[in-house]
C-alpha cells in the first residue's frame, strides 16, 4: 500500500467519523427539541386535570352540604357534580393518549365515589316513594349523601383526589425545574 492510499484511507475514515458525529448531534438536538416541546404541553394538561379533579371534589362537597330533600333539587345538585365530572373524562381521555394507564387508579376511585352518589339518588328516590323504610336504610343512604369531607364517604374523595395529585406530580413538577 503506497502513501497516497493510506492518507486516502485516513480520510475516508475522518469523514465517516464526521457523519457519524454530525448524526448524533442531530439526534440529541432532535430529542432535547421534541421534549422542550412536549413539557410545557404536558405540564398544562396535568395542571388543568388537577383543576378539574378539584373542581369535582368541590361540586361533590357543596352537594352534600345542602340540604335540600325534594327529588327536583337532588337532580340540579347531581348536575352540578355531573358536568365537572364529563369536563374532567374529556381531559382524562388525552392524558390518556400522552401517559397511558398514569391516571388509570385515581379515575377509577374518583368514577367509583361519584358513581355512588347518583346510586344513592336513586335509593334516596325510591324511599320517598315507599310508606316502610327502614331507618338504618334511610340512614345509609343519608350518609352519602349529606355531610362532609371529614366521614367515609367524604375521605374517599379525598383520597381520590390525593391520588391524581400524586399521578400528577411528577408532570407539575417539570415546569418549575426550568
Amino acid at each position: 500500500m503506497s502513501t497516497s492510499d493510506i492518507i486516502g484511507l485516513c480520510i475516508n475514515g475522518l469523514m465517516a467519523l464526521g457523519v457519524c458525529g454530525g448524526t448524533v448531534i442531530a439526534l440529541l438536538a432532535f430529542l432535547t427539541w421534541h421534549r422542550e416541546l412536549r413539557g410545557p404541553a404536558e405540564y398544562e394538561l396535568a395542571r388543568r386535570l388537577l383543576l378539574r379533579v378539584y373542581k369535582v371534589r368541590w361540586a361533590i362537597h357543596a352537594f352534600r352540604r345542602e340540604l335540600d330533600f325534594e327529588e327536583a333539587a337532588l337532580e340540579t345538585k347531581w348536575n352540578r357534580i355531573n358536568e365537572p365530572a364529563r369536563e374532567l373524562d374529556a381531559d382524562i381521555l388525552e392524558a390518556k393518549v400522552l401517559w397511558p394507564g398514569a391516571l388509570d387508579t385515581p379515575r377509577k376511585t374518583l368514577k367509583k365515589c361519584i358513581d355512588h352518589i347518583f346510586l344513592n339518588i336513586r335509593k334516596r328516590d325510591r324511599q320517598q316513594k315507599k310508606q316502610n323504610v327502614q331507618e338504618n336504610e334511610r340512614a345509609a343512604v343519608d350518609a352519602v349523601l349529606w355531610g362532609d369531607e371529614s366521614d367515609d364517604f367524604g375521605s374517599r374523595v379525598e383520597d381520590a383526589v390525593r391520588q391524581f395529585e400524586k399521578a400528577l406530580e411528577p408532570f407539575l413538577m417539570r415546569k418549575k425545574t426550568r
